[in-house]
Formats: structure tokens, C-alpha cells, sequence
């Protein structure tokens, strides 16, 4: 679900990032508030206060995930934590990542093979076991906020999920299980996220119903499922903040139209019934924890007032909901939703995952190059993975480094629609570049070191060809190999493509080869000047 501007759009199992070899991809498996019937016939249950907010905490998932039943330990927790012997604190600590389904030392986030739910399989690193064990630890505490439960979860989620699972919207869905399989009492969720439970993540269908009364079966744009994630965290922000002009009237006219095709976005849609009752719950929840909280200040209020001291009004946290005045001057769409998230390339900071941890273990660079080198130039027909064709070459800062089948810039134009970012460009290559696929492993072999995860909540996924370093090292990494590769090291031998002899013993001191390469290009380009 939707946490913050940089990652709030819901996914799609289609928008999630390739999956290593051993799991399949990950799928959010939420309730979707949009498949239902024509809302004009259907009938509407009434909603009552009490149960709103109840029912928001109970609807999570879609397809119902398998928690393994536990018994807790009846001295497992108390206000304060409790200083248990070896054993019992060993029994207890299991029983607690039996419950959390980390027992088995598995990264353990929703994957999709097909249609069926399953846990991804990749093992934990040895080197997390102490930290992990303290989070649950803390996590024994009865006296955290759910605020602070929330987060303890989602430090330990970004501790056990691999690096193809650690991104937000399969941390939040991590959360939502273990906050209901958490051992001795329930967690009651935040304020925030009971609201955006109401609503649901944002579709990947449409919305509306076709003329025939059945629901569209169209996908929803990438770009309008994250301006539908960015209106959900935006509406559940002025209900808990009350401090924006635009009201909730206002905000779920730009949520309906982000929920449609394209082709829906045209005319006055009709909705299918789960989609205007989300819509109308969570407004009936702001209201409801209103009235609540009114009630609460009215009583403080009278108690101080009676006693004779200055009237202090109970806040029931520092997110009470309260639905701000319409104030239709200040609507920013001017009753056009489909301006109202209209604006420039996104110039936020990176949402860094991680740094240098998809490289294999216990391999330095040079043994990564080397590795590389040697390997044979895979001819897959799969153009993608093809290692024997010619393609173009191009960076940009943060810095990303990849090939392309296309000239660069309309690559580059492809990358700032997708991710609504204006890349500079800091190396072009004017030029198709033989083999460009294995330079590139070449390059990303050089500067492992310098290599991050970026999560981009525009396009939903995650960026892993991207390196943080001074520009001057990655483009003379990339001269290198260019030049080294239009010497035509590797040949065609019984349809396989081998590197040359002389090149292995050439690589057999790597520091040394490196040396001699950078010497290459430096006399290659002073020769240029000269001509």
C-alpha cells in the first residue's frame, strides 16, 4: 500500500521487478475494491460507525495466506521486558519466528508463479540472525505504539526480505500478515493504515462497468496507478492532518478518474459498486473518528472546566481525523481531475535499497572481471540476454549504466516517461558498440563496489544497473572495454563464442591488465587529438 510520494503507487504482479532464478514474482495480494456490479441496481448496506473502522483492520488480503498456528508462551510479554532464562528465552524466540514464518531462515515474502500464492525461498544471510533476534525481541514489548510496532516490522522486513523483496510495497504487505499472526495479543494497526485498508491499493483494472453492465477488464496506465496511489496518501494526510485546503470531496473525484482506463477517462463512467463504497466508508470512518474525538475534548474540557483549571483538550493521537471545510477556491484541478497531479520531473532523492548487495559473495572485483571475461558470449535469441549482437551504450547520472537496441536518446526520453526524471547525460555513444551487452557486464563487474538498488515509485520498480561514483571513472570504465572489445577477443568455434587464448593469459593478473588498458586509451584518444 501507498507510504510516501516516492512509494506510493500499489503494484501490479506484472510491474514488479524480474525475480532471481530460484523465486517467482512478487504479487500484492490485497482486497481490490473494484470488480463488483452495476452500482445504480445493486443494494447498499447501511454502515454504522462502530463497524467502519473494524472492518478496515479485518480486509487484507485477497487470496487468504497461510500463518502457521502457534500457542504462546504465557510468560512471553509483559509491559516491560522480562528477563527470561536461556531456555525459556530460546522457546519463546522460536515460538516467535515460528509465528512469524521465519523459522525456517527463508526470506518468506508473497510471490506469484502463475496463479498461485507462494514464499520466496531464498535463504537469510547468516550474518542477520543477532539483529533479527533483537527486532523480535523489541517487538515482545506490549507497551510500543502501533506507530512503533509498525516500524519495528518494517526494519525486520527489510532485514529478512532478499534484495529482489525489500522494496516498500512488499514490505507493507509483509506487515499486514505479521500483524496479525504476532504472538499473546492482536496489534491494533495505525490510524493510517486502517484507512488505506478501506480504500484498498491502487487497481490495475478499471474501475468502471462496460454498457453492458459488466466490469472493464482494461488495465490501468502505470502513470494513473501512481497518481492513484499518490491521491490515496494525500486523502488519508488531510483527514489525519486537517491542515490542506483541498478536501476529501475534492481528492476522491481525482481518485475515480485515476481508477479508469483509458478509454474511460473520456466520459462520465459508471463505478462498480466495491469502488464507491471504498470511497464512501472511508469518508463515514473520517467522520466517525471525528465525532469521537469531539466528544473526548467536550468531556476533558467540562472535567477542567469544573475543577477550575484551564480546559485541556484530549487529542486521541497526533493523527485524530478531521474533515477540513470545502473551500472550492483552492481546488488546485479547477474541477478537472485530470490536471491535478500535473507537474515537472521529479527531483527527490533516490530511494536507495541498497548498496553493493547483489554481487556475488566472497568475489572481489577482479575475480568478477575475470569471471566475466572468460565466461562464453551467451548467443540466447532472446534479445535481451543476446551477447553477440551490436548495440548503443549510455549513461547518465546517478549513475546508469546500459545498452540499448535503439539510438540513446530515444531511450533517454523513454526513461524520463517512465520515471518522470530528466536525466543528464554524461556519456553517448554515437556509434553501435560490438558485443555491447557483455561490455556492459564488464563495466558493472569494475565498479561492483560502487553499485545501488533504487526503488522508483513512478514505474513501480526496482533499478539495479545503477552506480554511485564520479562520473570520470565510469566513463573511462566504459572507454576501456569499448576498446577492449573492438579488438575482437573472443571467436566463433563449433557455434560457440570463446575468449581468445591470449586474452585468458592476459587476465591472469587482472590489476595489471586494467593497467595496460587504461594506458590503450589514453594513447588512443591523445592520437585523435593529434589528427
Amino acid at each position: 500500500m501507498p507510504q510516501s510520494e516516492g512509494t506510493v503507487a500499489g503494484l501490479s504482479p506484472g510491474d514488479f521487478p524480474p525475480a532471481s532464478p530460484n523465486t517467482s514474482l512478487p504479487a500484492t495480494t490485497r482486497t481490490k475494491i473494484f470488480p463488483g456490479k452495476n452500482a445504480e441496481t445493486a443494494e447498499v448496506t447501511p454502515i454504522t460507525d462502530d463497524a467502519i473502522l473494524e472492518e478496515a483492520a479485518t480486509t487484507v488480503t485477497e487470496t487468504p495466506l497461510k500463518v502457521r498456528p502457534m500457542t504462546p508462551t504465557k510468560s512471553t510479554v509483559s509491559d516491560s521486558m522480562v528477563e527470561l532464562p536461556d531456555t525459556e528465552e530460546t522457546i519463546v524466540l522460536q515460538t516467535w519466528q515460528k509465528a512469524l514464518s521465519l523459522d525456517e531462515g527463508r526470506c518468506g515474502a508473497t510471490t506469484k508463479s502463475t496463479n498461485n500464492i507462494e514464499r520466496c525461498m531464498i535463504k537469510i544471510a547468516p550474518s542477520r540472525t543477532t539483529e533479527i533476534e533483537n527486532l523480535i525481541k523489541m517487538l515482545r514489548r506490549l507497551n510500543h505504539s502501533p506507530r512503533q510496532v509498525e516500524k519495528r516490522l518494517d526494519d525486520l522486513a527489510k532485514l529478512v526480505h532478499c534484495h529482489w523483496h525489500d522494496h516498500p510495497p512488499i514490505r507493507d504487505i509483509r506487515i499486514d500478515e505479521w500483524l496479525a499472526a504476532l504472538p499473546d495479543s492482536p496489534r491494533t494497526p495505525t490510524l493510517e493504515r486502517r484507512l488505506r485498508t478501506i480504500l484498498g491499493p491502487a487497481p490495475s483494472k478499471c474501475a468502471s462497468l462496460t454498457k453492458l453492465g459488466k466490469p472493464c477488464k482494461k488495465s490501468v496506465k502505470r502513470e494513473d496507478q501512481y497518481f492513484c496511489g499518490k491521491t490515496i496518501s494525500k486523502m488519508v494526510q488531510i483527514a489525519t492532518a486537517a491542515s490542506d485546503d483541498d478536501t476529501l470531496d475534492d481528492l476522491a473525484l481525482v481518485l475515480r478518474h485515476h481508477m479508469l482506463c483509458h478509454s474511460h477517462q473520456k466520459y462520465t463512467p459508471t463505478y462498480q459498486d466495491e469502488c464507491a463504497s471504498a470511497i464512501d466508508k472511508f469518508q463515514a470512518a473520517c467522520q466517525h473518528e471525528r465525532k469521537r474525538r469531539e466528544t473526548e475534548n467536550a468531556i476533558a474540557e467540562a472535567n477542567n472546566t469544573g475543577e477550575g483549571n484551564t480546559a485541556v483538550l484530549v487529542d486521541s493521537g497526533s493523527h485524530a481525523l478531521i474533515t477540513p471545510p470545502s473551500s472550492p477556491k483552492t481546488f488546485k484541478m479547477s474541477r478537472n481531475p485530470r490536471n491535478y497531479w500535473k507537474e515537472g520531473f521529479n527531483t527527490s532523492p533516490f530511494n536507495v535499497l541498497g548498496k553493493n548487495d547483489t554481487a556475488e559473495e566472497y568475489k572481489t572485483p577482479n575475480e568478477m572481471i575475470r569471471s566475466v571475461a572468460e565466461d562464453l558470449l551467451d548467443i540466447n535469441p532472446k534479445l535481451s540476454e543476446n551477447e553477440v549482437t551490436n548495440e548503443y551504450l549510455a549513461i547518465g547520472r546517478f549513475v546508469k549504466i546500459g545498452f540499448t537496441t535503439r539510438e540513446g536518446e530515444i531511450r533517454i526520453e523513454e526513461w524520463k516517461k517512465s520515471c518522470n526524471r530528466d536525466p543528464e547525460v554524461l556519456y553517448l555513444a554515437t556509434k553501435v558498440v560490438p558485443h555491447a551487452h557483455r561490455v556492459e557486464k564488464l563495466v558493472h563487474a569494475e565498479l561492483t563496489e560502487h553499485r545501488v538498488r533504487i526503488y522508483c515509485g513512478r514505474c513501480g520498480k526496482q533499478h539495479i544497473e545503477w552506480f554511485e561514483a564520479p562520473e570520470a571513472i565510469v566513463i573511462t570504465s566504459l572507454k576501456k572495454w569499448s576498446l577492449w572489445i573492438a579488438g575482437k577477443p573472443y571467436e566463433e568455434k563449433h557455434s560457440e563464442w570463446h575468449l581468445k587464448e591470449k586474452y585468458k593469459k592476459r587476465l591472469h593478473d587482472v590489476g595489471e591488465f586494467l593497467k595496460d588498458l587504461q594506458e590503450e586509451v589514453e594513447a588512443a584518444e591523445l592520437g585523435k587529438q593529434i589528427s
